[in-house]
């Protein structure tokens, strides 16, 4: 009786955590597909229509508007971090001023966003030298989609979200 009883609370422990793990991979894909959805969401709806050509030269009174649209209306729980990149890796806006100018590497994950304009997404990496201003900021998704400027000029707009 004890080994029929021991084997039913196996059975019951191994469904449990096969349960548990599906809710999981379920709940993950949900909050990535929310991830994507709102990043679209604010990059079309309140980014875009303050990015002018002008803040792909840097200009003083087109990136001063765009970082009041970026603060007050994108960067909210959980959203931590906004930046716009060039297609030879060069950021034009940032909400971490210093990166502004900065060059780095697109990785691949980025490009294919810019090439082909779907809504892509990876777990953040803390110690490549772009996410220098992300570190301490615990585990984050870096959530990305082509955005243009009023000419046509593509960028890559990125949105960092907590990852809880």
């Amino acid at each position: 009786m004890a080994a029929f009883a021991a084997l039913g609370v196996g059975a019951i422990l191994v469904v449990a955590a096969v349960a548990a793990l599906a809710i999981r991979h379920i709940t993950d894909d949900q909050a990535l597909r929310e991830a994507k959805q709102l990043t679209r969401v604010t990059a079309l709806s309140a980014v875009t229509p303050d990015l002018t050509n002008q803040v792909l030269t840097g200009d003083p009174a087109a990136l001063a508007r765009l970082d009041r649209t970026v603060r007050t209306r994108v960067l909210r729980s959980p959203v931590v971090r906004v930046k716009l990149w060039t297609l030879d890796g060069r950021i034009v806006y940032s909400d971490a001023r210093p990166l502004i100018g900065r060059h780095f590497a697109l990785d691949p994950g980025q490009r294919r966003a810019v090439q082909t304009g779907v809504v892509a997404a990876d777990l953040s990496h803390a110690d490549e030298p772009e996410n220098v201003f992300e570190r301490g900021l615990g585990k984050l998704l870096e959530v990305y989609l082509r955005v243009r400027t009023p000419d046509g000029h593509p960028l890559l707009y990125e949105e960092y979200f907590r990852f809880g």
